[in-house]
């Protein structure tokens, strides 16, 4: 017969991180998550008032770019993961070079993948979303030409948040993703209100807040009081 023992309780003093230590990774995490979804909800709003066909096509795309979101997210954790490993070695110059390698990979993969879809748009919209209106459709490719060629940068953005959260530092990343979300308002109110520019505005208002959110986090990445941090970039 088989006999169940009683598992021991955990005792916190085990544990190598504790419940708060957890908390203050995770919590952060979800909150910067939420805000990176948060950018397409913005463009959707501020972008009512260009009609309905604008409306329409910016939501089209975004259902497309959380998915891509969720991708590089996904594909950093990893990186994550070894730069953890090798921050436990304690050798400064293993760290940076992890670091590095995760800022070049997921960089490369985001320029791959911007090249392609930029490239086959036309047939991958037919696929997709093949039964939309021509002016939906019109709308969706002006918005979808710019937040494309903002992937690089969102992989560099996502690559950094992944080296400060693995030293245990996760309020960085969320800052900076909030800093993308007020500049997205500020963007869409120039663009889109001011210039009247419609889906083509609320893209390029995207564009330029992550490339903002990624020039911010390159420069915090290079600073050497960070226990990850990454020396001589370009080589």
């Amino acid at each position: 017969m088989l006999h169940l023992k009683k598992a021991d309780g955990i005792n916190e003093k085990d544990m190598i991180f504790s419940r708060r230590e957890l908390l203050k990774i995770m919590i952060p995490m979800f909150f910067q998550q939420v805000l990176n979804m948060t950018v397409g909800m913005i463009n959707t709003m501020m972008v009512s008032n260009a009609g309905e066909a604008a409306v329409s096509g910016v939501s089209l795309v975004n259902s497309l770019d959380s998915v891509l979101i969720v991708f590089f997210t996904a594909l950093v954790s990893g990186g994550s993961v070894v730069i953890a490993q090798t921050l436990g070695t304690k050798n400064a110059k293993n760290v940076s070079e992890s670091a590095k390698q995760l800022l070049y990979a997921a960089t490369t993969v985001a320029i791959l993948v911007s090249f392609v879809v930029l490239v086959f748009r036309i047939p991958l919209f037919s696929v997709l979303f093949g039964d939309a209106e021509a002016d939906v459709l019109a709308s969706a490719h002006d918005y979808f030409f710019f937040v494309a060629l903002s992937f690089p940068l969102l992989a560099i953005n996502e690559a950094t948040g992944a080296c400060f959260r693995a030293a245990g530092n996760s309020f960085i990343s969320l800052i900076v993703s909030f800093a993308i979300n007020v500049m997205v308002v500020c963007g869409n109110g120039i663009f889109v209100m001011g210039l009247d520019m419609g889906a083509r505005g609320a893209a390029l208002s995207t564009l330029f807040a992550r490339l903002g959110g990624a020039v911010i986090l390159l420069i915090l990445i290079h600073r050497k009081k960070y226990p990850v941090h990454i020396e001589k970039l370009l080589r």
